[in-house]
């Protein structure tokens, strides 16, 4: 018996020897050791995607605050963006003034007018209407002379010989006069043709026709060519053949309503403040884009989403810092008398690279030297281009520099170009990575299977040898 039980326990080790590999779940198991030959080095490279990803949002960041700088330059580079200058006028019944530009000079202006611009208007006879023939269906010319002092002679071809063929015929030509139809009488179609010459004295004109269309009939010259006339602080006979004045006071224009009893009183004043304000925008933008920069460069800081993004391109983000800082504290390509830079008129930096106003001074200079403040600023120009080969001042000298910046081919757009090449090579790392991962696991699930496939073939053998063993033990028993 003792045989038999040895056997049994024999019988029994084999089979639970033979029962180790049920249960054993071998994807897991494929998976858990194709992660760690592979995650490691994927987990790494995903860890670099972010790292870069999250620098291309710092250089946009980077971008905005240099074009916020931009913007507040570019408040600065106008001569007509640094004041503001408004007309006030004692009466407006005779007089008004309009489009008061930076080019305005200040002060007082005494004004009279003695006489308006008019021009000369001669009409025709009538005609029963538009259409009624002047020359019994036949086309012929008209003679105009127009000129007070040297006369110019012209010949008007009039195909259509009706009012109406007459007025296009005037209307078409280039002798300067206009022409048009009067209907003097609504319940009539009667017309008669009204020619308005140029404005001023210079504007007179004759018209003859055969047939004789009445132009040189005596009552039918309406008001006569003559100039506006007028006097300034004293200065008499100004004339001009227009009743608007574009070339008496520098920056405005002078309109004339109607002549005047008595004189009427023009000042114009200067608010400086609108510069003030900008320079303090200027300010308020550079010491921001500091700060941002400053963030950026901080892997330490939460206090913004972009803290530290780029604190691992330090190098160009330092640079873009400099060039920044170099730009806005420049002397000025137009600098004039004392104001040479910012620094002339009260804009100084602290020592941790932000900027400050001394406020006395800048009111100083913008009081008393801002001929030569706007000058620094903005070269006493309006619109000029950064094409432009003269000296453009020190804000469109920035504007240029921030431009490069940010310009396609610029410091910011580049770097964020080679950060944009690097995510796609680990991109495609990773993708090989994955790649080798997938086939690490298929390979486990592999060899499993087949270790599987042994271990079943093991516990069909051991049923057999078990059946085997039982019988002999039931044949011992027996006996």
């Amino acid at each position: 018996m003792s045989e038999v039980s040895s056997a049994t326990n024999t019988t029994n080790s084999i089979m639970q020897a033979l029962d180790v590999g049920t249960g054993i779940n071998i994807k897991d198991l494929a998976q858990s050791l194709a992660d760690a030959e592979n995650k490691p080095n994927m987990d790494r490279i995903s860890d670099k995607i972010t790292q870069r990803e999250t620098a291309i949002s710092g250089y946009g960041v980077l971008s905005n605050s240099v074009k916020s700088v931009k913007t507040a330059l570019e408040a600065l580079n106008d001569l007509g963006e640094l004041s503001t200058k408004a007309a006030t006028l004692s009466s407006t019944t005779s007089i008004d003034v309009s489009n008061v530009n930076s080019t305005a000079i200040a002060g007082s202006y005494s004004m009279t007018v003695s006489q308006l611009a008019s021009s000369q208007q001669l009409i025709s006879n009538a005609s029963a209407s538009s259409s009624t023939a002047l020359n019994s269906g036949s086309a012929f010319n008209i003679s105009v002379a127009v000129g007070a002092t040297s006369p110019v002679n012209s010949t008007i071809a009039v195909t259509s010989d009706t009012p109406a063929g007459v007025v296009s015929a005037i209307n078409e030509s280039s002798t300067g006069l206009k022409a048009f139809l009067v209907q003097e009488n609504s319940a009539s179609t009667s017309v008669k043709i009204m020619v308005q010459g140029p404005s001023g004295a210079e504007g007179q004109f004759t018209i003859s026709s055969t047939p004789n269309l009445g132009f040189s009939n005596n009552g039918n010259a309406l008001p006569t060519a003559q100039n506006a006339v007028m006097t300034l602080n004293g200065l008499t006979g100004i004339q001009r053949s227009s009743n608007e004045f574009s070339d008496l006071i520098p920056g405005t224009t002078v309109k004339l309503k109607a002549t005047t009893g008595s004189a009427v009183s023009l000042s114009i004043s200067e608010d400086r403040g609108i510069a003030k304000t900008s320079i303090q925008a200027l300010v308020t933008a550079y010491n921001d884009f500091e700060t941002t920069v400053d963030e950026l460069l901080n892997e330490d800081s939460t206090n913004f989403s972009y803290s530290g993004a780029l604190s691992d391109d330090s190098s160009t983000t330092r640079l873009v810092k400099q060039k920044v800082a170099d730009a806005i504290k420049a002397t000025s390509s137009t600098q004039s008398g004392t104001m040479k830079a910012l620094i002339d008129i009260g804009v100084s930096s602290d020592r941790y690279g932000q900027l400050t106003i001394d406020n006395t001074k800048l009111d100083a200079a913008l009081s008393s030297n801002f001929s030569d403040v706007a000058k620094m600023l903005s070269a006493n120009t309006d619109n000029q281009t950064v094409f432009d080969t003269a000296n453009k001042g020190l804000a469109t000298d920035a504007i240029i520099i921030l431009d490069d910046l940010t310009s396609t081919n610029g410091t910011i757009k580049t770097s964020t170009a080679s950060t944009t090449k690097t995510i796609d090579r680990y991109k495609e790392q990773l993708e090989k990575l994955e790649t080798r991962l997938q086939k690490a696991y298929d390979s486990y699930i592999e060899q499993f299977s087949a270790m599987e496939s042994l271990v079943e073939s093991f516990n069909s053998t051991g049923d057999y040898l078990t059946g085997q063993f039982k019988a002999m033990e039931n044949v011992y028993n027996n006996n």
